[in-house]
């Protein structure tokens, strides 16, 4: 097990040393490894990551967005979906204005993205849908295509749950295409 943990956080490093849009640091090889516990379904050892990584000193305000965000995802898997939706809207208010940066664009798009889920197992499926469909605008300007068709599902998932059904169809169907403009 350790060393399948090994993998995934150098291949979480790989990933975002290459990846222009991802922040960078010893901060940022935490999220990596936090996300690596989380894919393991340690969740203790995930958390405990995810704090470390936004107590890292060099941990630029989108990794400590970030690590906030993906906490918040381990409350939802545990079932406490009010403190995971207080928990994203914290981790949005840290990045306040700071949008300049791709890196915190992106992680914008990606908290918004967690957000629409939560909004939509708490059932206030218009107020999920307007997160999705910001995160969509983000993710499309991003050039982030795996973002984009999260978003596409989501905004599908949503359509489903609002009783419209033909729109659902349509963007699950894209969902699982190159082609995402119209999604």
């Amino acid at each position: 097990e350790e060393s399948i943990a090994r993998r995934y956080v150098d291949h979480a490093r790989r990933i975002a040393e290459t990846n222009a849009l991802a922040p960078t640091g010893h901060g940022a090889l935490l999220l990596a490894r936090g996300a690596a516990w989380r894919e393991l379904g340690e969740l203790a050892h995930a958390e405990h990551a995810l704090r470390l990584a936004a107590a890292a000193a060099d941990a630029a305000p989108a990794v400590v967005a970030l690590a906030d965000a993906r906490r918040a995802e381990l409350l939802e898997i545990r079932g406490d979906t009010s403190a995971a939706e207080a928990a994203l809207r914290h981790a949005l208010s840290r990045l306040g204005d700071r949008l300049v940066e791709a890196s915190a664009r992106a992680a914008r798009a990606e908290i918004l993205s967690r957000l629409a889920h939560v909004l939509r197992r708490e059932g206030r499926l218009d107020e999920a849908r307007g997160a999705i469909d910001e995160a969509a605008a983000m993710f499309a300007d991003l050039g982030r295509v795996g973002g984009q068709a999260a978003a596409a599902y989501e905004r599908g998932v949503i359509a489903m749950f609002q009783g419209r059904a033909g729109e659902a169809q349509g963007r699950l169907r894209h969902h699982g295409r190159g082609s995402l403009a119209d999604a």
